[in-house]
């Protein structure tokens, strides 16, 4: 458990630090042909928008890193207490810190997908209207339909 509250204050910790940096990235990404440095596209979004733009967007990133930081560490853990018993070792080596990293990896890449894709469309102009006004219930519904979709539809092609 502590491992998990742990990768929960990482994750918010991270998306407060980096979130305004992540706007810029997606910003200057989504300027095809218009190219523009890190501190003059950081410049003119607070210019032209206003510092509070910087935020946008800012809730699903929290919803999704702080569960993907809190489940990465929690299952690394999980997955190192498994893998010593398997193995019958008794203290990690970096055969298993590598094995439970990846399969802690793998884990943490179910949680981000959907939350991911609601960060980038909600830091776009042009797709920011379709979340107006939805409550975080409503943006919740749209993550999971998301996931289930996506995680799901191989199972749709064999039947």
């Amino acid at each position: 458990m502590d491992s998990f509250a742990a990768g929960a204050i990482a994750g918010v910790s991270e998306v407060l630090t980096m979130y305004p940096l992540d706007v810029v990235k997606t910003r200057s990404q989504l300027f095809v042909g218009k190219s523009m440095g890190t501190i003059a596209a950081f410049k003119d979004i607070v210019k032209q928008e206003g510092v509070s733009r910087l935020y946008r967007g800012i809730v699903p990133p929290i919803f999704m890193e702080t569960p993907k930081r809190a489940t990465k560490f929690a299952a690394n853990d999980m997955w190192g207490q498994l893998y010593r018993k398997l193995f019958r070792v008794e203290k990690n080596n970096q055969s298993l810190s590598i094995l439970s990293g990846a399969s802690a990896g793998a884990t943490e890449s179910l949680v981000i997908v959907p939350f991911e894709l609601i960060k980038i469309r909600l830091q776009d102009k042009k797709n920011a209207h379709l979340y107006q006004g939805m409550s975080l219930f409503q943006i919740s519904n749209e993550v999971l339909d998301f996931w289930l979709s996506q995680n799901f539809r191989w199972m749709d092609q064999k039947i």
